[in-house]
Order: structure tokens, then sequence, then C-alpha cells
């Protein structure tokens, strides 16, 4: 358990936020919470955060952090008419933490008007999702003043144990998760593109990203997709990597089967136009590898 008088704040409790805030209330932090639904936030109060009605509220804590859903979100809860920043008066958090993902325009802007209140700001972006929050797995990336960042950095892990990458100052973590989330997309539509290549030409999607894993080219990124949709047993494996016996529902009736049929006639018609692009493919096979 932390042993740590600083009072921490936290704004947000979307998927990725109360997970990440809960790490921190087991970590032993004082931790007060506001949320814009406030139902959502209460279950954590059960853990031994406080759940404040006014943003207001946390304005007389060390650090305050944050993860909402984009720029604007972020710029009413710090400077809009019932802001932090707004209703603080001269009472402020010495460090604000955002671990959101928004533009590198919008963070320069946040990061200027808090110094104009004697504030330090850091970005803090995540990388994963909230079962890998459960798993101890997420990462994270910051930038901002070093000391700044030193101060905050062991709250950062409590919920990012698996690292926390400072990059230096500015908006240099917002670039690097730009870039994450560019190679992101990168990969899903190469696996996408390869998977659906080997299929097609005879190879079952689950030999084929076992194949993938077991190599130098395997990846937590790519377990995943093999771990679900696309794993099947071989010996009961129908052509286009659909097993027989998955083929019935649970309910005993054949609604699976018809619409691995119908799956199969997209495909059929996306072939004939040409049009197996890493869109078409991912409509056509119907893989999410994200949740």
């Amino acid at each position: 358990m932390a042993q740590n008088n600083q009072k921490i704040g936290w704004i947000g409790m979307g998927r990725m936020g109360f997970s990440m805030a809960e790490r921190l209330v087991k970590a032993g932090y004082d931790l007060s919470v506001w949320n814009r639904t406030k139902s959502k936030a209460e279950p954590l109060a059960k853990s031994g955060a406080k759940i404040v009605d006014k943003l207001s509220d946390l304005a007389g804590v060390d650090v305050l952090f944050s993860i909402v859903s984009a720029g604007p979100d972020l710029d009413e809860v710090y400077f809009g008419k019932s802001g932090v920043v707004t209703t603080g008066g001269n009472k402020l958090p010495k460090i604000f933490v955002d671990c959101s993902t928004i533009a590198v325009e919008e963070s320069v802007a946040v990061r200027a008007r808090l110094k104009e209140r004697g504030s330090d700001f850091i970005c803090a972006p995540v990388s994963g999702n909230a079962k890998v929050i459960k798993s101890g797995k997420l990462s994270s990336v910051a930038s901002g003043p070093e000391a700044a960042f030193r101060a905050v950095e062991p709250m950062i892990k409590a919920f990012a144990p698996r690292g926390v990458s400072y990059v230096g100052e500015g908006e240099l973590a917002r670039v690097c998760k730009i870039a994450h989330n560019v190679m992101l997309g990168v990969v899903i539509e190469n696996l996408i593109e390869i998977t659906l290549l080997t299929n097609k030409m005879g190879v079952p999607r689950h030999a084929f990203l076992s194949f993938l894993n077991n190599g130098v080219m395997g990846s937590m990124f790519t377990a995943r997709g093999a771990a679900g949709p696309f794993r099947r047993r071989h010996a009961a494996e129908e052509p286009g990597g659909i097993p027989a016996e998955g083929l019935r529902g649970a309910d005993g009736d054949h609604g699976a089967r018809r619409r691995h049929e119908a799956r199969q006639r997209e495909q059929e018609r996306s072939d004939r136009a040409g049009e197996l692009t890493a869109i078409g493919a991912f409509r056509c096979a119907r893989w999410r590898p994200i949740p």
C-alpha cells in the first residue's frame, strides 16, 4: 500500500477510467472522484474513494487526473462554466495529468492555459483496454515538465504497471500515442489481409495464426486474435474456417448456419467485384480484434 498524504482527484469513469481509478484506490491513495453521471462512480466508494458532487470539489487536490472522450470534453471539465479551473479560484491542483487521447493542438492550448494559472500539465495517454487494466498490463507514455512527471510517476505506475515511458517535454506523449494508433491500424489491416489470403488458399485460420504466434512475428495483439474468433478445431473445420458443430445455435436452431452462409455469399459478391480490400475483408470476416 502507498504511504502518501497527497490528495488525488480523478475525472472520468468510462470503461478505462473506472478501472484505472480503482487501482489507485487499491494502491492506498486518497482519491476523490467526479463523473458527469454520478451513479457510474458510486461503486468505487466501496473501495474507499470519495465521490464528489461538483468539479469545484476537486480544486483543492494536489494532483488531478482525467480521462475523457475528446479534447472538447477535457476543455469543458477544466475551463467550462463549472470546470475545475473556472471555479477553483486561486486554489488549484499543482499538477494536472491527462490520460485522454486528444489532438496535439488541443493539448498545447490546455497546457498554455494551465501554465497561466501556475499549474503543470502532464500528458499520459495509455495503451490497453479495460481488460488489460484489470490484468495489470496497462502501459503509459508521458511528457511534460520532468520534475512534475517524477512527482506523479508512482501514481501512474499504480494503474500502468507494465511501464511508464517519459519521452520529454510538451506534447511528445500525444505524438507517441498517435503513432501507436497508426501502427495498431496497420497491424489490424495486415493481419486481416494475410489471414484471409491464407484461408482462401485452404489454410485453416487457427492453424495459420498458431504458426504466426509461435514465430518471431507473434505478439500479445496477434495472440488475442488467435484466442478469439479465429480459434477453431481443425478436425471439424469447414471451408472458410467455421467448424461444423459451431453452426447450430445453443437453442438448437440453425441461425448460426444461416448467418455463416450469408457471410459466405457476401464474401463471394465482394470477391467478384474485386473489393477484397482491408475494409472489405473486415466486413466479410466479421472479425473484431478490439473489444
